[in-house]
Formats: C-alpha cells, sequence, structure tokens
C-alpha cells in the first residue's frame, strides 16, 4: 500500500467461516471506511482468501444517488452504494473481488467410493447419476 492514494491501495480478505458458494458476505474495510457485500463464488468456499483492488465502473443508467445496486466484477457478483449527488454514467472507485487461481475441482466434504464401471458403460452411469440427482 502506498500514499493516500486509495486507487493505489490493495486489501487482502478471507470468505468467512460458513459461508457456502451463492452466500453473501459482507467485508468490512475498516482502514478504507468502506463495507462491501459480494456473493461467494461457485468455486470458492468459506477459508478461501482473495484480494480487494481498485476498479473504476460508470454508474448504471437507472441508478438513484445513495441508492444500492448491484454489479458483477471479475466474475463476483457485488451490492454497492451509489454515492451522494452521483449521476447514471458517472465514474466510480470500488474495490473489485480477484481471486488468483480458480479451483477447477469442489472441496471434498466427505469420502466417497464409486462403483466398479465397465470402461463401455461410464456414459451410462453418469446419465443415471444425473437423473437420480435432487
Amino acid at each position: 500500500m502506498s500514499g493516500d492514494n486509495p486507487a493505489a491501495l490493495i486489501y487482502q480478505a478471507t470468505i468467512p467461516s460458513g459461508i457456502r458458494p451463492g452466500e453473501k458476505f459482507k467485508i468490512d474495510l475498516k482502514a478504507a471506511g468502506l463495507k462491501i457485500e459480494c456473493h461467494c463464488p461457485a468455486n470458492r468456499n468459506a477459508g478461501d482468501s482473495f484480494r480487494l483492488v481498485p476498479c473504476n465502473i460508470k454508474l448504471p443508467p437507472n441508478v438513484k444517488a445513495g441508492k444500492s445496486f448491484v454489479v458483477i466484477v471479475n466474475g463476483v457478483q457485488v451490492k454497492l452504494k451509489a454515492p451522494k449527488k452521483a449521476k447514471p454514467g458517472q465514474d466510480m472507485l470500488i474495490y473489485a473481488p480477484v481471486f488468483e487461481q480458480p479451483r477447477t475441482q469442489p472441496s471434498v466434504t466427505k469420502s466417497q467410493t464409486l462403483p466398479a464401471v465397465p470402461d463401455d458403460k461410464w456414459k451410462e452411469y453418469l446419465e443415471s447419476l444425473k437423473k437420480s440427482a435432487p
């Protein structure tokens, strides 16, 4: 972090315990005087860390001063509040969540033994799993 320029500051944050993919969580950046509400991405879990980096956005056409609105930044839904005296199309500095390395596989919460399936029957087996899924 350098100087007093808020655009130069990058913050480290962690998804709070108990938060699951798709759930909302709040980040309190006391040093910046900001509170940010995010949705946990589908490929992330509680305990995963990420950076909040400065990013300029344009206020959407339907945004009114002081009202909340949602933007998607780096694939993450972020709820923001338009500044007082804000106008549609105006630039706004926000802190956008950035996850370093996307997970390619979900976390395993319990072990599972898969049945032995002959090579030529895997496609049928996978289809049967899809049909039986809730």
